[in-house]
């Protein structure tokens, strides 16, 4: 929700100068991180079921040879995994926890 629908629901307004943090905390809303976080876990599980010829899965395992600009992004599912702070293991543990599914 938005932080002012939040505010709102609490009862407060910006007069009486209670951070954002603390609405965010007392109404249980989940940071926008962790949402962030999970999506991309759901998009990784999504590669790692997917057959060895699909398109998803040759592209995710394709490693690009030579030098590419710096303008440009490089292979950019490995780095959102990266980007998120999981490794590939970890990130493997994660979602057995999340889908409670053996074969990844």
């Amino acid at each position: 929700m938005e932080t002012k629908m939040l505010r709102w629901t609490v009862g407060v307004t910006r007069l009486d100068r209670i951070r954002n943090d603390e609405t965010h905390q007392r109404l249980g809303v989940a940071p926008i991180a962790d949402k962030l976080r999970e999506a991309r876990l759901r998009w990784y599980d999504h590669v790692l079921r997917a057959s060895g010829d699909s398109v998803r899965k040759m592209g995710f395992n394709t490693d690009v040879l030579g030098k590419q600009p710096k303008k440009l992004v490089s292979t950019p599912n490995k780095r959102l995994i990266v980007r998120s702070g999981v490794t590939i293991p970890e990130a493997g543990q994660t979602l057995k926890k999340m889908t409670g599914q053996r074969f990844i």
